[in-house]
């Protein structure tokens, strides 16, 4: 009996030690920082949605990982509007957009297995033949509370129109609730 008492206490030992902290991050742990090119230039941008509600949840729409979608023409907004509104009653409608003059950038993320995870768009930069979004992911951590719900995690963004490549950069962030 004494020998798992002493493993038992032993493992609880090294899982305190696990714990670290970032002076980055006021309260949170950062597992990856995103930096954008040095010579890439800052390009304004828009909120337009953002939540963990996503129509992405159902299994005919949802995605594998945290994915980019540019959405540069009305058919290509309509398409995802219909999926990312599918599991509500009465359906919102699309935010206009002048795609002569903007396009959106959308980041959604895979089924999650509880409340506490979101985005959060860090920028939007432009080099010579590319567009970058970089966001970062807020995981729950083990400390943290969190709703027994499913969670897709979406970000919209509104910005100037771009036939460049677009790439996403993302970074995650487990936050440290207890701490």
């Amino acid at each position: 009996m004494k020998p798992k008492l002493i493993l038992l206490f032993s493992g609880l030992v090294m899982l305190a030690g696990c714990g670290s902290s970032s002076s980055d991050y006021a309260g949170f742990i950062s597992q990856g920082n995103v930096q954008p090119n040095a010579a890439a230039a800052v390009v304004e941008f828009e909120t337009v949605a953002e939540g963990s509600d996503s129509g992405f949840i159902v299994a005919t729409h949802a995605v594998e990982k945290p994915t980019l979608m540019v959405l540069d023409s009305q058919e290509v907004l309509d398409e995802f509007w219909q999926k990312h509104v599918y599991i509500f009653s009465p359906e919102p409608a699309a935010p206009p957009v002048d795609f002569a003059v903007e396009m959106l950038l959308v980041v959604v993320d895979k089924v999650e297995p509880s409340t506490g995870y979101y985005f959060e768009v860090q920028g939007v930069y432009e080099s010579n033949d590319l567009i970058t979004l970089s966001v970062k992911k807020y995981v729950p951590g083990l400390d943290c509370i969190v709703g027994d719900a499913l969670a897709v995690p979406y970000f919209i963004v509104r910005t100037a129109a771009s036939s460049k490549e677009v790439r996403l950069e993302l970074s995650e962030v487990i936050q440290a609730c207890g701490q």
